[in-house]
């Protein structure tokens, strides 16, 4: 899976405006990822996975796997027009 912003973040990978990712769940409802070349690991020694939930139409959460239920980032997402 491609992920393209349309800004430069910074986060512990590195700053870039895409990332890639394989999925490795899904439901109805969300995806959960793990970032190619992903190094960061859990309190459990495994490698960080997300998930990107859908919480309306074109509008999306993210929350790491290992984090409490109902926990995710305070960042809402907002998918782009093609």
């Amino acid at each position: 899976m491609a992920i393209f912003n349309d800004r430069i973040w910074k986060s512990k990978l590195g700053e870039t405006n895409r990332f890639a990712a394989t999925v490795v769940a899904e439901t109805e409802r969300s995806l959960t990822l793990r970032y190619d070349n992903e190094t960061r690991q859990n309190a459990h020694g495994k490698l960080v996975e997300w998930q990107l939930i859908i919480v309306a139409p074109g509008v999306y959460r993210w929350r790491e796997t290992d984090w409490p239920e109902g926990k995710v980032n305070g960042q809402v997402g907002i998918r782009c027009s093609p």
